[in-house]
């Protein structure tokens, strides 16, 4: 006769799919937040160049046609042949401290350097 097959007992370890959550979520909204910086700046750069609606737009579809091109390249053919292999070497934590790390820095050298540009009035 066969015998009864109990359900396997609940893990009482880390809520794990909760702290995934909590590490994702913030990085999402500093996404979020680096694609309104253009609507953002709009008025001013608007004023400081002396833009057209239709100028204006030009510049904003060229920044979202980058954006999403290069969300595919990155995302779908660069990520996804050099991750696997980075995560197989390095295992998953190490890959993740450093994209988290490297991602604000790099926001912060285009920031520093947009800076220095601005101060040498380069027109």
């Amino acid at each position: 006769m066969s015998a009864a097959v109990s359900a396997p007992a609940p893990e009482r370890g880390r809520p794990w799919r909760w702290v995934i959550i909590a590490l994702i979520f913030p990085g999402t909204i500093i996404n979020y937040f680096d694609r309104l910086a253009l609507p953002t700046l709009a008025p001013g750069l608007r004023a400081e160049f002396k833009l057209s609606n239709v100028d204006y737009a030009w510049i904003a579809n060229a920044f979202l046609l980058a954006y999403a091109l290069s969300m595919f390249l990155w995302g779908a053919v660069i990520f996804t042949f050099s991750t696997g292999w980075m995560v197989d070497r390095f295992s998953y934590t190490p890959i993740l401290i450093t994209a988290a790390i490297l991602a604000p820095l790099a926001t912060t050298a285009l920031f520093l350097l947009v800076g220095r540009v601005r101060a040498l009035d380069v027109s």
